[in-house]
């Protein structure tokens, strides 16, 4: 009977960490589409500002160099 409920046990445990990982993967996704989004706003901001095309690339690298991250 001990194996059992430590089996049951595990089993709970796997369920639950299977939920948080679903959990995570969303709000991961959720993360990226809002970080998508920022990167296109600033570059259509900094594009609107200088008057010259910026693409993501330079604005990454650009934001990369600025806060040196």
């Amino acid at each position: 009977f001990a194996k059992n409920s430590n089996i049951k046990k595990n089993e709970k445990n796997i369920e639950k960490n299977e939920k948080n990982i679903k959990d995570a993967e969303k709000r991961i996704e959720v993360a990226k589409k809002e970080g998508e989004k920022a990167l296109e706003d600033m570059t259509k901001f900094l594009s609107k500002e200088t008057g010259k095309k910026i693409s993501k690339q330079s604005a990454r690298k650009a934001y990369k160099d600025y806060f040196g991250k």
